[in-house]
């Protein structure tokens, strides 16, 4: 129902705000079969922002009068986003062609679906999907590696029989637009690139699965190893010869793995698991480790290839775990973490104040676990919309300098490492 829809609504408002003129075709709001951000030289959540504003695609977009591009400038300027709109360039309007990282030419799925790609396997082929598995796989890929793609993501690309890279490696143009749509964001797998890095990941599994056994190096003596526990004061630690430097509980503060490229939250999880929290531990990783570790992983040869310990190396002296206290997020980052860690709750982004609940949610955390906050400064936060450790986990420094000055401690949240404190709740 056009005349209730309240995203329609939200539009009208924006588009009033921005003292744009009301638009007589309320549909043209939606991208329809256009991918919304087909719209070159823009990032996402700028997309999201033209899209509220009635152009949500390059049809709309091109169809922008010069006073309607200086007033959308205006906005976009009075907002401190990035995007000066007068530089941006749209592709074919109308069409939702194939941006970069879009799918290619028509494929013949029946003949996919019974190649020696899928040899073997429970698959299906579907007109809108590509081939899809019946069942969940024996073997199947950890999807998030695939920059763009959270948890919540490749839970619901699981829900259609999505399980392997290969799968997304595959699609065409038709597969891009459906699950674009399917997943609601139009445009963003081809914005993010998901096939050409679905493809280049295929290949790297390809390459493991005919990967050679790779000879036991030497194992290292304990005199090796000597110095190594000094660059953790204080934390519970110990030195194993044949996997270095391991915690022996949840580190108190943990490096984003994921910065390492061939690590993806499946393979942190597993480093995790195994007592390997920090860079600075990969970057100290000897012969022996490293074929210790790829052992683990299944993967021969593996670390080497991607590099790991020379990307930790690099990664080390600017691990946040060697600043305690400060913001591990940027406020860039939080629409893309409300998709993957507040999905479905009732949460917005309110600046200074980072991710807040509008209304108290249903399961709270115990704030007063964290050191420096009582009952008082809990019902404070409460007041903010603030319940739950994540929340506070992911405070970008304009929220944590905002609750500082609200709260009337200067410098204290910093002080007491608020965020590495509910970054280990949540880890425990």
């Amino acid at each position: 129902d056009q005349d209730q829809d309240w995203i329609l609504a939200e539009r009208e408002l924006y588009r009033e705000a921005a003292g744009l003129d009301a638009d007589a075709d309320r549909k043209g709001y939606f991208s329809g079969s256009a991918a919304r951000g087909d719209i070159d030289g823009i990032s996402g959540g700028d997309a999201d922002e033209l899209s509220r504003l009635g152009y949500p695609n390059s049809a709309a977009f091109s169809a922008m009068s010069d006073g309607e591009k200086a007033k959308v400038d205006r906005w976009f300027s009075a907002r401190n986003l990035d995007t000066d709109i007068n530089s941006l360039g749209a592709s074919a309007a109308g069409g939702s062609g194939s941006a970069s990282g879009g799918g290619g030419a028509s494929v013949d799925y029946d003949a996919l679906a019974s190649s020696s790609s899928f040899s073997g396997e429970s698959v299906k082929a579907d007109n809108r999907f590509g081939v899809l598995y019946t069942a969940k796989p024996g073997e199947v890929d950890d999807l998030t590696e695939i920059k763009g793609v959270g948890g919540v993501i490749e839970g619901r690309l699981n829900d259609e029989g999505v399980y392997r890279f290969k799968q997304i490696a595959n699609w065409d143009d038709n597969n891009v637009n459906e699950f674009g749509e399917h997943l609601e964001f139009p445009g963003r797998i081809e914005r993010e690139e998901w096939i050409p890095q679905a493809k280049r990941l295929a290949a790297q599994e390809e390459e493991r699965a005919n990967a050679q056994e790779e000879p036991e190096p030497d194992l290292p003596s304990d005199d090796d190893y000597e110095g190594f526990d000094i660059k953790y004061p204080e934390e519970e630690i110990r030195v194993d010869n044949k996997l270095g430097v391991i915690f022996t509980g949840a580190a108190g503060c943990a490096d984003d793995l994921t910065l390492i490229s061939g690590v993806g939250k499946v393979l942190e999880k597993k480093l995790n698991e195994e007592g390997i929290y920090r860079f600075q531990q990969i970057a100290d990783w000897n012969d022996y480790n490293v074929w210790s570790f790829n052992k683990l992983i299944s993967f021969p040869g593996r670390i080497q290839r991607d590099e790991w310990v020379r990307q930790a190396e690099e990664l080390a002296p600017d691990s946040r775990c060697l600043n305690p206290g400060a913001a591990r997020v940027s406020k860039e980052d939080l629409d893309d973490i409300i998709g993957s860690e507040f999905a479905g709750e009732d949460v917005e982004v309110r600046e200074p104040f980072g991710i807040v609940y509008k209304s108290a949610p249903a399961v709270q955390d115990n704030l007063q676990d964290i050191w420096g906050v009582g009952p008082v400064l809990e019902k404070k936060l409460h007041d903010f919309g603030v319940y739950r450790f994540k929340q506070i986990a992911n405070w970008p420094d304009d929220a944590i300098d905002e609750f500082q000055q609200q709260l009337s401690f200067p410098d204290r949240i910093r002080r007491d490492d608020w965020v590495g404190q509910c970054e280990k709740f949540i880890r425990q």
